[in-house]
């Protein structure tokens, strides 16, 4: 509430005074019939860009290093080759997507889909990171493998709600993890993989602590 409440203020000192930003430009756009977003809908927009810029980026860089730093073999393969973080972030994106699952749906109509039958009206959640790991797309779907000839995944969804972040949280993962493995060449994880404990949460994947060390 606290986020919405400056988010009207910040809106409020837009319209007053607009500056060369997107808030600003929502504020002055129109439909085509002279409407404009309202206040609660430009608020919305704010707060969720913001809360998704963050969180998002923050725990995929997360899941990136626990994978890599779990997986020694890939880490290797990355250091011996730098040019392979890009790679290593889409391969982090798809094996562990840190935005879990799209906002709900509501069926239109009663389909059919892997032999379920949804009812027009029923809420309905699509899984990303199930997705990201379908069998029908590729044989070892459950391997992190940064070698891989494609990465193909959905972690930023698709059609018209595709991620409009997702070339800035690329940048922002692959220029992170490229500083964190120059500068920390003895990095490892300080507790066993599987002992790091997860964000109680079906929306955002990331750890709630990654403890870490590492040699100087």
């Amino acid at each position: 509430m606290e986020l919405f409440s400056y988010c009207i203020g910040l809106i409020g000192a837009k319209r007053e005074r607009p500056t060369e930003d997107l808030l600003s430009e929502l504020i002055a756009a129109r439909f085509d019939d002279g409407s404009a977003l309202s206040d609660a809908e430009l608020s919305s927009f704010a707060a969720v860009l913001l809360i998704a810029g963050h969180d998002t980026v923050t725990n995929l860089l997360a899941n990136a290093l626990h994978d890599l730093l779990a997986h020694p073999e890939q880490l290797a393969a990355l250091r011996r080759d730098p040019s392979l973080v890009g790679a290593a972030v889409e391969e982090a994106l798809r094996f562990r997507g840190s935005a879990m699952t799209t906002v709900n749906r509501v069926a239109t109509e009663d389909i059919e889909a892997g032999g379920v039958t949804i009812r027009k009206g029923e809420l309905v959640r699509f899984l990303l990171n199930a997705a990201n790991r379908d069998t029908e797309v590729r044989a070892d779907p459950h391997s992190f493998d940064i070698g891989r000839a494609t990465a193909q995944h959905v972690a930023f969804g698709m059609g018209p709600h595709f991620c409009l972040g997702q070339r800035l949280a690329r940048q922002e993962a692959t220029i992170a993890l490229t500083e964190i493995l120059q500068r920390f060449s003895t990095l490892e994880l300080a507790v066993p993989a599987d002992e790091v404990r997860w964000l109680p949460s079906d929306a955002i994947r990331g750890p709630v602590e990654l403890p870490l060390r590492y040699a100087r």
